[in-house]
């Protein structure tokens, strides 16, 4: 066993397990991850990360901090249509993945944390989830999607997810913090956490650009940047008469059924490296994000806000909170989702009137540095953790 003077000084491990680890991303919440990662390791912790496999080639583990271990599996491909097939597929691949828990078990054996930080675990199944649920650990989970409500709002097995939630949370006391990205994303989990448990809002944040945006009258107009699925109201956008450039692989069914509807009122450019987004963006006047679904707090938003690229946005998820903060001048225009016009209309009523669109881009630049900065983001993110690490040590 350690002695007490050795305890007092080694160095917190934290392991921090998430779907996906850039290079390999999907969305902002993996990238959010590897900042919290590289911030805290910075901070002193002693922090590793567990994750999927992302491609053969990519299982593999780093040698600079934080180590990156990709042994996981991530099961996100379609569901089976045979009754078997989705049987096994609802046990092993959603619930529990005997493969990922024998690495997550693997894991805790070898580094011994003294916290585990779940982040968007999507597509793992629950087996991390479930067996940190196990431990005595402290336990931080990063709220950055839904995954834990459509846990406890099964419709099915909801009632017992619940009651196996409720007594481990019950048995761990104090020691399970939730952190959610957006104030909506929190109220769409309330119905279903049990009483008492900590649930604090930390939205996301964004660094400030590494460039001087240019001037309104060497921008061009209008931009889509982000994953190119129906979600996300492509097609929305293309039924509209904008004329916008898009950011994103075109390379399926669905952006060619957006460039059929839109004729040449798109104009794809493809995919780029995620380091050249922000810089894209202050190249336009205005990013059009039509989503039609609840939008945890996209961090595509917070980066066109921080180059003065003003927001004609769905009035959805959490994206209100960046756009009209309480208390705060509005840096642009929220319209209600799947209004192809209403999107039309507000896109045309900024671009006409300049006097408006450089108040609204001056407005997007400060909220973006005062109110979103990442480092208050990470900042807070650390407080957490030392809080449930300094309670488990009382």
């Amino acid at each position: 066993m350690r002695g007490e003077g050795n305890r007092m000084t080694e160095r917190k491990r934290i392991l921090l397990v998430t779907n996906l680890y850039p290079p390999h991303a999907r969305g902002g919440a993996e990238w959010v991850a590897a900042d919290i990662a590289e911030y805290l390791s910075a901070a002193g912790f002693d922090l590793q990360i567990l994750t999927s496999r992302g491609t053969a080639s990519s299982a593999r583990k780093t040698s600079s901090p934080p180590k990156v271990f990709r042994l996981l599996i991530e099961r996100a491909g379609r569901r089976p249509e045979d009754f078997a097939g989705r049987l096994r597929h609802l046990i092993l691949d959603e619930y529990y993945d005997p493969v990922n828990a024998a690495f997550f078990r693997a894991t805790l054996e070898r580094f011994r944390p003294h916290l585990i930080y779940l982040n968007a675990p999507t597509g793992l199944s629950h087996a991390p989830f479930l067996l940190s649920l196990r431990t005595r650990l402290p336990l931080l989970i990063h709220l950055h999607d839904y995954w834990l409500r459509d846990f406890l709002a099964h419709r099915k097995l909801g009632f017992l997810n619940r009651s196996l939630f409720n007594r481990q949370v019950a048995r761990k006391e104090s020691r399970i913090s939730l952190v959610a990205v957006s104030e909506r994303v929190a109220e769409l989990y309330g119905p279903f956490l049990p009483p008492g448990i900590s649930l604090e809002v930390v939205p996301n944040g964004v660094r400030p650009p590494s460039m001087v945006p240019p001037k309104d009258d060497e921008r061009k107009d209008c931009l889509y940047c982000g994953r190119i699925s129906r979600a996300k109201g492509l097609h929305v956008l293309a039924s509209s008469s904008i004329r916008c450039d898009v950011l994103g692989d075109p390379n399926n069914e669905y952006a060619r059924e957006c460039q059929r509807i839109a004729g040449n009122r798109l104009h794809f450019l493809g995919r780029v490296d995620r380091c050249r987004v922000p810089e894209i963006m202050s190249r336009y006047r205005i990013l059009l994000l039509p989503s039609l679904w609840e939008e945890p707090c996209p961090l595509t938003l917070l980066e066109a806000m921080s180059v003065g690229c003003i927001p004609v946005a769905s009035r959805i998820g959490g994206i209100p909170e960046l756009v009209a903060p309480t208390g705060q001048q509005p840096c642009g225009i929220l319209v209600e989702p799947g209004d192809a016009k209403g999107l039309e209309k507000a896109a045309k009523s900024v671009l006409e009137d300049k006097a408006r669109r450089l108040r609204l881009s001056n407005q997007a630049i400060f909220l973006a540095r005062n109110h979103f900065p990442l480092n208050k983001t990470l900042q807070r993110i650390e407080t957490i953790c030392r809080r449930l690490m300094d309670f488990r040590s009382k």
